[in-house]
């Protein structure tokens, strides 16, 4: 297959839905520490659609609330700010996420089931990394975005699949290997540039670029190593129900750089249990 330059990369990502003018909104208002929880709901009253699926979500099984949260306001006051943020997030890019993408064999809304189990995992273990430097809020959105790139290159890879699996299992080398060898990049490029385009902070461009190989990252690495390790636990735990110790024992220096040992990685994914949004 002839492979694609970073031109074509920006035609697809121009095919992308931008995020709603709202959603950034939203991410500037966060920042604010003057901001309170009455300008959040203001702001999402004008989308009456993305408000009720911010409470859909706010009242998930993840978030465990002893009651019932029936407006924005008071999910801002009961979860706090950056944890909306984090969920208008995820309500505002679901319909993406929960298209079927035939290039990699996915069925509709298992890319968002993924996506969604490793912004969860990310989230945990970012809240007991002794070295995280960020906030769990920001691994939760990365993790949540971190194959964003594999919408844009869906088409691509339903021609260029058959030689991507052939490189797989013939070469020795990895899906996201064989695909920067047949296409020319790979979906954390891709999506990186999705990221990028869509202006969010250049930590989260970097993270999802290096989400496979996070000794790439340079001053985001501790985050791009979260999202690798979220990513690579929530895989295992969508093939088998559990998590051994020796399931981790490969990704041990990765751990050691964020301040994660094996006993309490397994204690953490143990808590959050099987996939349930």
């Amino acid at each position: 297959m002839e492979k694609l330059d970073l031109d074509t990369i920006i035609k697809y990502v121009n095919d992308l839905p931008s995020l709603p003018h709202l959603v950034n909104e939203i991410i500037q208002l966060t920042d604010d520490p003057k901001v309170t929880a009455r300008d959040i709901n203001e702001v999402l009253s004008r989308d009456q659609g993305l408000a009720a699926k911010t409470l859909r979500m706010a009242n998930s099984a993840y978030y465990g609330f002893s009651r019932h949260i029936s407006t924005v306001k008071e999910a801002t006051i009961c979860l706090g700010l950056k944890t909306v943020r984090s969920i208008v997030m995820a309500t505002s890019v679901n319909d993406m996420l929960n298209k079927k993408l035939e290039g990699y064999g996915l069925d509709k809304g298992k890319l968002w089931e993924h996506s969604q189990y490793s912004a969860i995992i990310a989230k945990q273990l970012s809240n007991k990394a002794k070295k995280a430097g960020f906030e769990p809020e920001v691994a939760y959105t990365a993790a949540l975005l971190h194959d964003i790139g594999k919408i844009i290159l869906n088409d691509t890879m339903k021609n260029a699949y058959p030689e991507v699996v052939d490189l797989v299992n013939n070469k020795c080398v990895t899906f996201t290997e064989a695909e920067a060898d047949v296409m020319g990049f790979d979906h954390a490029m891709a999506g990186a540039r999705v990221v990028e385009r869509w202006n969010l902070p250049s930590e989260l461009v970097e993270a999802i670029a290096c989400h496979h190989a996070p000794e790439l990252a340079g001053e985001h690495i501790q985050l791009a190593t979260i999202i690798f390790i979220a990513n690579a636990i929530a895989l295992r735990l969508e093939k088998n129900s559990s998590l051994e110790l020796t399931d981790l024992l490969q990704y041990k220096k990765y751990l050691d750089l964020v301040g994660l040992d094996i006993e309490e990685t397994l204690k953490i994914v143990s808590e959050i249990g099987p996939f349930e949004v």
